[in-house]
């Protein structure tokens, strides 16, 4: 019956689309901005949630042309977490002198993206069925982000449509580029990465050498806080699907989770060893004991749990221990605890710095990541250079 009910409501929905829809001329074609180097997407991408059942791509076509899709102002959709499947849509339009090969990147942690390329009669002229769920093999090109080929000698006007579906938030930030200006840009931005993973490895090994010597624990808890952090943001850019399990996809995806996890964890053992909590703040110093408790029962829990609970629980532990160290570092820094000063200090630069990420990711245009994940530290958002065009949960 419920069968019935959705091939039903797919015929009255494609009619309406076959009788009421324009030709793809009538839409707004994204076309080549040469002061920004790339598609001016901006008012182009269009989106549609599926209702009733799965779409087929010309389906999905035919309701884009009867203006079932929703037009978006930006090209980074943000459409929250969602059961539902997302069809999105960018009609293009490539005139003679833009570069022949294209290349649309999507630096998002999405699950499935069935990915098309079609002419104006709807002809399918490339197609990928690729995700977070998929061995990195199954990527048109090996890369952390996903990166899709689009040859326009078949097709100088035409329409690319995706249908996406993700456990996590459904951010999807696009970027349409000639091949040879994606080329050149991801060489900096995969040097920009190699300095930033450096630097945090060296800090790593630095601590690691101050333990050995002077066999302080906080130092040790430090080293792994860290070592897990810097885990975790690997796992946000895609890196750990790409270089650690890339025929492996669900352990690539929990691998995030469970490496915020045991970051937050150190977070709490570094700060409560490092401000002598339980001689000064012994109040505090038990709420850090219940909630290094509840992470690591989330921890051990998480295999078992669907991703959007799991990482949802990481996101929750993570937030509230670094609340709760902050709160500590400012009330200790009430009583003149010397090292609470320099906690504060650092802190303070972390949050502002991931404050201004966060805002450039979601409102400015030239945002070097731009990718509209968690943020990926502080120090990235004053260090690093910016560029021109919209570069990636």
């Amino acid at each position: 019956m419920g069968g019935e009910l959705r091939r039903t409501m797919r015929a009255v929905l494609l009619g309406i689309a076959l009788g009421c829809g324009g030709a793809l001329s009538a839409l707004d074609f994204a076309t080549y901005d040469k002061n920004t180097r790339e598609f001016d997407l901006k008012g182009k991408v269009h989106y549609y949630s599926e209702e009733y059942n799965e779409q087929l791509p010309h389906e999905a076509l035919e309701l884009l042309k009867a203006g079932y899709f929703t037009a978006s102002a930006s090209p980074r959709l943000s459409l929250g977490y969602t059961a539902r499947a997302v069809w999105v849509a960018v009609p293009f339009f490539a005139e003679k002198g833009t570069d022949d090969k294209l290349i649309l990147e999507i630096t998002s942690l999405l699950d499935s993206i069935q990915f098309y390329v079609m002419n104006e009669g709807g002809l399918i002229l490339e197609s990928f069925h690729t995700g977070r769920d998929f061995a990195l093999s199954t990527r048109p090109l090996s890369h952390h982000n996903f990166i899709f080929p689009i040859n326009a000698q078949k097709a100088r006007r035409g329409t690319i449509l995706m249908r996406l579906t993700s456990q996590g938030s459904m951010l999807v930030p696009l970027r349409l580029v000639p091949e040879a200006i994606f080329t050149e840009t991801d060489r900096r931005e995969q040097l920009i990465f190699g300095l930033y993973f450096g630097i945090m490895a060296v800090m790593v090994l630095y601590n690691l050498f101050l333990y050995a010597s002077t066999r302080k624990r906080s130092y040790a808890f430090y080293v792994f806080y860290i070592l897990f952090f810097l885990l975790f943001q690997f796992s946000i850019w895609g890196f750990s699907h790409e270089i650690f399990f890339p025929e492996m996809p669900r352990l690539a995806k929990y691998s995030l989770p469970v490496f915020l996890h045991l970051a937050t964890s150190f977070q709490l053992l570094f700060a409560t060893q490092f401000f002598q909590a339980q001689q000064l703040v012994p109040w505090l110093y038990r709420i850090s004991g219940y909630l290094s408790f509840l992470t690591f029962l989330s921890l051990v829990a998480g295999g078992f749990l669907p991703y959007r609970i799991f990482i949802a629980l990481g996101i929750f532990t993570g937030v509230a221990a670094a609340l709760l160290n902050f709160f500590m570092a400012l009330k200790l820094y009430f009583k003149n605890v010397k090292a609470a000063r320099f906690f504060l200090i650092a802190y303070v630069t972390l949050i502002g710095g991931a404050a201004q990420f966060r805002y450039t990711q979601l409102f400015a245009a030239d945002d070097v990541f731009g990718a509209d994940r968690l943020g990926a530290g502080g120090c990235v958002a004053f260090a690093r250079p910016r560029r021109p065009y919209q570069y990636l949960a």
